[in-house]
Order: structure tokens, then sequence, then C-alpha cells
């Protein structure tokens, strides 16, 4: 699978597979991004969803607004097939 980011006006194709998070990709590929707690309490590394699909593991943070609106947590984001995010949203 593959997931697609956007951050900082670069774009970027990353491997990925099933059951990971946004976050765990991004660490893994040594990608910088923006993040803090790592536990969905802070939106430090609030996204916006593009295309594809993710649920969150927790969000004590996010508004259901802001999720319909198809922000999620990378931290928490659970990775569910291709994905493409903004994080410059």
């Amino acid at each position: 699978m593959i997931l697609k980011i956007k951050i900082d006006d670069i774009h970027y194709n990353l491997d990925c597979s099933l059951g990971e998070t946004i976050a765990d990709v991004l660490e893994r590929n040594t990608i910088d991004y923006p993040g803090s707690c790592k536990i969905g309490i802070c939106s430090t590394c609030k996204c916006r969803i593009l295309s594809g699909q993710s649920e969150m593991i927790q969000n004590y943070v996010l508004t259901d607004k802001e999720i319909k609106s198809g922000f999620v947590l990378s931290c928490q984001g659970v990775i569910e097939g291709n994905l493409e995010v903004d994080f410059d949203y």
C-alpha cells in the first residue's frame, strides 16, 4: 500500500502496511512532521485526509466537526488502505 503525504510543500509516496499509524510510517522513513504527545491529546500532528480511510485509535482533542471535515491525528490514525494526507491543509 502507499501513503501519500504532503508536508512543508513536499510530496512523499511511502510504502505502508495495514494497521500502521501515519506517524509510524513517517518516523520509519525519517520524515520530520509536527508531533508531540503520541497519545492523541495535543493535536500537534493533525492532518487532513484527501483520499482513503483512516480510523483513530483514540482522540481526546478533535471535534466531531473536524473529523467530519477529514482531519485525523497522525499519531492515532491507523492506515486502512491507500491513503493521502496533507499536513499543510
